[in-house]
């Protein structure tokens, strides 16, 4: 096989790949003889049938198809192992020569990888946020704990309120006859329910219908008392001790998620100081993917993506603008952690590997031999060491910017060194 670059400006190269006459004969009885298996010629059995007669009914065209899907694939993989390029988008293929007894010839058009001109560390000005959790957050906790455990008990000496829930009798459209239904006054339908007894019938809208009901009860939501009691149903030794608990759960919940807001504003921060063009292919591709995404989102929701974006704010004349910027956002965050990973010499090793399956299957309880078998596809464990690798990336950024400032000293934002 030989491969040469015939032209390379900016984001674009074209190869062209040429295998040679034998390998591509050998292709193609190869190809031959895998298809005849299953041709149905009459007068024929199947595996039987000669070339000649093969080609008469089917055409050349299919066996060398054939044996190009062969041939192509793994010749276009070294070929891009040969000339050190990184496409990122689909290629497109054009075949210059296909005749059996002479080389099979094609170019390949190519998106490549933009080259990044990293931001200077030091420039990177994110602070982290303080995290403090109050008592009227631990307060907040408890209430909601109260109101999941409260009960409903009869009211005999007032007239319905909003959070109140009524037992009532409804009356059917069709067959005039009533229906007991209960019904919880919230802030939408207070104005037709608020004030009213037991014994009234009300004129009731809902979802655009009509309907009449007769009230039977007023239930009143009773919330338990925030006591030791409360708090031993739960498990804790004392009101004290379950506050305690609350506390160091919000702590840790509020540090969470400081952090990972953090690593987001580093990370933004860090594009945005670092200097580099998205290739229009990719960005459209990229589009593509997220879309496909979200329409796969929407239909478990039982909407089709035009709703589901609505659902978020996204008008239809917006759509396009939406998933341009979310494109452009990725592929610049992903172009610049690569770029880090180069520059700071980060791989990821076999047992690195091995210990992010077990804990993807840990995650989701999930056979770890089941989740190998499944990243075991050449293309999805790429993708899966690039996420390692760039999580890697972010995460000696991040030690970088902690580590200004303390006694320990600077990393080098210049290092090489390997993070095996």
């Amino acid at each position: 096989m030989k491969a040469e670059i015939l032209g390379k400006e900016k984001h674009h190269a074209r190869v062209k790949i040429e295998i040679p006459a034998e390998a591509f004969s050998q292709a193609v009885d190869r190809a031959f003889k895998k298809l005849v298996r299953n041709a149905d010629i009459p007068g024929f059995r199947k595996g039987m049938v000669p070339r000649k007669v093969f080609e008469a009914v089917y055409g050349k065209k299919v066996i060398y198809d054939e044996a190009i899907q062969d041939l192509a694939p793994h010749a276009y993989e070294e070929a891009l192992k040969e000339l050190g390029l990184n496409p990122i988008a689909r290629p497109r293929l054009s075949f210059n020569q296909i005749e059996e007894g002479k080389s099979l010839i094609f170019t390949v058009d190519l998106v490549l990888k933009p080259e990044v001109k990293l931001g200077n560390y030091d420039d990177i000005d994110v602070q982290e946020e303080k995290v403090e959790v109050t008592e009227d957050m631990v307060n907040r906790i408890l209430r909601d704990y109260q109101e999941r455990f409260a009960n409903f008990e009869k009211v005999k000496d007032r007239k319905a309120k909003v959070g109140d829930i009524l037992h009532v009798e409804l009356k059917d459209k069709e067959s005039g006859e009533w229906k007991k239904v209960q019904i919880f006054i919230s802030e939408e339908i207070k104005d037709a329910l608020e004030g009213s007894d037991v014994g009234d019938e009300r004129e009731l809208e809902i979802k655009g219908d009509r309907f009449t009901i007769r009230i039977l009860d007023i239930m009143e939501r009773k919330l338990p008392e925030l006591d030791d009691s409360f708090a031993s149903s739960l498990g804790f030794g004392s009101l004290e001790e379950f506050k305690d608990a609350v506390r160091k759960a919000l702590e840790e919940e509020l540090k969470r998620k400081a952090e990972n807001n953090f690593r987001e504003r580093v990370l933004d921060k860090l594009v945005e100081l670092s200097q580099l063009e998205v290739p229009e292919e990719a960005l459209v591709e990229e589009m593509e993917y997220l879309k496909e995404k979200d329409a796969e989102r929407s239909k478990e929701y039982g909407m089709t993506l035009e709703e589901f974006l609505k659902r978020i704010g996204i008008t239809e004349d917006k759509i396009n603008e939406y998933y341009r910027e979310r494109a452009e956002r990725r592929l610049k965050r992903e172009f610049v952690l690569d770029a880090v990973a180069e520059k700071e010499g980060i791989f990821i090793t076999d047992g690195e590997l091995e210990e992010e399956l077990r804990r993807i299957a840990s995650e989701n309880n999930v056979p770890y031999e089941k989740v190998k078998a499944f990243w075991g596809d050449k293309e999805r464990v790429e993708i899966l060491r690039s996420d390692i690798i760039r999580r890697k990336a972010i995460n000696r950024i991040i030690e970088y910017i902690k580590g200004r400032g303390e006694k320990r000293g600077n990393v080098d934002p210049s290092s090489d060194r390997a993070d095996s």
